[in-house]
């Protein structure tokens, strides 16, 4: 069932499903707040914490690399071959020396402003960086020179439209969703012109963190305040949120969890949820219903 054809619903509909976590991955050396996922071509799973390391474990939670980063920081990341290259480098941010690394060696200076967040678009062959400085914020599109593109900063009457662009994700049509620290989801396109916020009004308790979308253009976003993901299509209309269990400790890292488990490659409709400690995999589709309960095998 295509999971964004649901109709529309304003507000959070009661809960309907009781569903269990799929997977529970415990990383051995990958501790604190697990604030940043990224699913590697191999299966296994890069994540990073609030304690300055990025680590590549496997499902099992076992460090088959790891990364000293920012010790201040989450080490936002990302993974790109560009140009000719043949292998795989993680480029992230030290928001302290103000710097974006590749492989802990090349640097490159963002100047006065403070980097946050990377992502990479294999669609348009750019680096996205969210970039903040005293009370401003934006996002730079750069190529894999480094030489700066353009930047996506302020609405037409001179209005910043970021305030803390913490998580990035490009979706299936080109807009590039930003997960901004002012309680918003904030949408822009292709061309760089401001789409939607969700929510579009003020909605007291919504902290996003991670954000993801799928091959049908669903974005799921992590909302910490709520410890649930909501699910919203591409014009920022909600489908259906899934709740999880409230020991589970600040839900904030969020990718998409491709499985080879049918032998074939492609999205399972699985999601991997970074928390205090473990990443737990939930199946995120359902049929009818608006809004399910995730709880862990430990609670039953």
């Amino acid at each position: 069932m295509d999971t964004c054809s649901v109709e529309n619903k304003e507000t959070i509909q009661p809960t309907l499903q009781c569903q269990t976590s799929e997977l529970d991955i415990n990383p051995v050396n990958i501790k604190g707040h697990i604030s940043h996922l990224y699913l590697s071509a191999t299966g296994d799973i890069w994540a990073s914490n609030d304690r300055g390391e990025v680590g590549l474990i496997d499902p099992s939670g076992d460090d088959k690399r790891s990364i000293k980063t920012c010790s201040t920081y989450s080490g936002h990341f990302t993974l790109a071959t560009v140009d000719d290259e043949e292998d795989e480098h993680i480029y992230w941010v030290h928001n302290e020396e103000r710097v974006v690394k590749r492989d802990d060696k090349i640097k490159t200076p963002t100047g006065n402003w403070e980097p946050i967040s990377i992502i990479y678009s294999t669609d348009d062959k750019l680096f996205y960086v969210g970039l903040v400085t005293n009370n401003d914020a934006k996002i730079t599109r750069c190529k894999p020179n480094w030489k700066e593109k353009d930047d996506i900063h302020r609405y037409n009457a001179g209005e910043s439209i970021f305030q803390y662009p913490a998580y990035l994700v490009k979706n299936t049509n080109g807009d590039l969703c930003v997960s901004d620290n002012n309680k918003r989801v904030v949408v822009v396109d292709k061309d760089n012109k401001f789409r939607f916020m969700y929510p579009r009004l003020d909605q007291n308790g919504f902290t996003p963190y991670g954000i993801s979308t799928d091959s049908k253009g669903c974005i799921l976003i992590v909302d910490s305040s709520s410890s649930s993901i909501h699910i919203i299509n591409q014009e920022g209309e909600f489908q259906r949120n899934i709740k999880m269990a409230k020991h589970l400790r600040e839900p904030r890292g969020l990718c998409i969890y491709e499985s080879g488990e049918s032998g074939e490659s492609g999205e399972s409709g699985k999601c991997c949820v970074g928390f205090y400690g473990t990443i737990l995999v939930y199946n995120y589709t359902s049929d009818d219903t608006q809004t399910t309960t995730a709880t862990t095998e430990s609670e039953k």
